[in-house]
């Protein structure tokens, strides 16, 4: 321990002598730290998280196709879901989505919020349980006696002051009242995330009774797999049911449309995925650079101090020695650099999370 405390003050004070490489190691070792750390954290949780749903890698998006339209992520209907939830075997469930800007009213100052319509099965069907309360059941499309509604927990606390008491309490969208009769827990992120924001309010789509835009395609479309499925079969298990479907409802269903099915992480990130490589591509460039430079510093300081370094031997320092002491001032650069390099790419992070 003593020769250790020995080499740490004689390597402090080696590096007080030279400042000016002390201060450009520490901050390029800094600056590389921190901005691959910064980048890697945001790509981990876009490319490599799952999201924070049951097995979340059987859930699919289901898009209706035009090919002689080049649509090829097209909007389906109502109608056409509840059909393929029917017939199908390689799907457990098919939930419907929307989302929306309204006016709230509540407690307080009116203000526009981000809402989610879903069908009730929305939240079963991602396995989420609610925080308080509880989410849609069965009787909340259409049929029972009041609107309801499902906050975000980031609503929750930031208009209603995270009060347990919020169940039962009505809200105001576009002139209709909900009563709130649950809070989403703090985790969760709805399949809209990265795309249209997250939503403050989640309410329930009015199915019965039979609404007159039944069968028009305006809905986004999620469905969960059987265990043992993929996202090809499903694909052609709903074109083949699509097809049949046509053939026996020429006036409902478009004989020249398609079906597409992805997981839902490609749906949701997919298209930024080549762009989101090649950033992770640069910043690991960045390091490789910044490590070069250290290297590079470290050979010029090296040379400089040959005839140290032969002073020292002359007078009975043995290689060893020189050696231990020399990886002494390298790790007390390691520690600071790092440290200075954690310190910027927490910044980062809350600065890039913040403009999200």
């Amino acid at each position: 321990m003593d020769r250790l405390g020995a080499d740490l003050r004689f390597a402090m004070r080696a590096l007080r002598r030279n400042k000016g490489f002390a201060a450009i190691a520490i901050v390029t070792l800094g600056f590389g730290i921190g901005a691959n750390t910064a980048v890697f954290s945001g790509l981990n949780s876009i490319l490599f998280r799952q999201f924070a749903y049951e097995e979340p890698q059987q859930l699919v998006a289901i898009y209706a196709t035009l090919p002689a339209q080049g649509v090829r992520r097209g909007k389906i209907s109502a109608m056409k879901a509840r059909d393929w939830r029917e017939r199908s075997t390689t799907l457990q469930d098919v939930a419907l989505l929307d989302w929306g800007i309204m006016d709230l009213a509540a407690e307080g100052e009116p203000e526009v919020v981000r809402v989610g319509t879903v069908s009730v099965n929305f939240f079963d069907l991602l396995g989420v349980e609610p925080a308080l309360g509880r989410t849609f059941a069965t009787e909340d499309d259409g049929t029972g006696a009041h609107l309801v509604a499902v906050l975000s927990d980031g609503f929750w606390r930031r208009r209603f002051g995270a009060d347990p008491e919020v169940l039962g309490r009505a809200i105001t969208l576009e002139g209709e009242d909900y009563l709130v009769i649950g809070v989403l827990p703090g985790e969760f992120e709805g399949p809209e995330a990265g795309q249209q924001g997250h939503a403050d309010v989640w309410r329930p789509l009015p199915l019965r009774p039979q609404p007159a835009w039944y069968a028009s395609p305006w809905l986004q479309s999620i469905g969960r797999l059987e265990p043992n499925a993929t996202a090809a079969g499903a694909e052609a298990e709903l074109n083949a049911i699509t097809r049949q479907l046509a053939e026996a409802n020429p006036g409902a269903y478009n004989p020249e449309e398609g079906v597409y099915v992805e997981s839902l992480h490609s749906a949701i990130w997919g298209d930024w995925v080549p762009a989101l490589m090649v950033l992770l591509g640069a910043a690991a460039l960045v390091l490789i650079i910044t490590c070069a430079n250290l290297a590079n510093l470290q050979l010029a300081r090296a040379a400089s101090r040959a005839r140290e370094m032969a002073i020292r031997t002359a007078l009975g320092a043995g290689r060893m020695q020189v050696l231990r002491q020399l990886l002494t001032e390298s790790l007390i650069l390691s520690l600071i650099g790092g440290g200075l390099g954690v310190l910027l790419a927490a910044a980062g992070v809350r600065i890039a999370g913040a403009a999200a």
